[in-house]
């Protein structure tokens, strides 16, 4: 599985995480923690 697949996988979760810190999911999908 390639890093890319594992931050996929976990969307969900770094989604999450993002909300409570007031991340939007665009700030992840840009700096290309996963693709959403």
């Amino acid at each position: 599985m390639t890093t890319a697949e594992t931050y996929a996988a976990m969307g969900e979760v770094f989604q999450a995480c993002a909300e409570d810190s007031g991340i939007t999911n665009a700030r992840f999908v840009r700096d290309g923690w996963f693709a959403a």
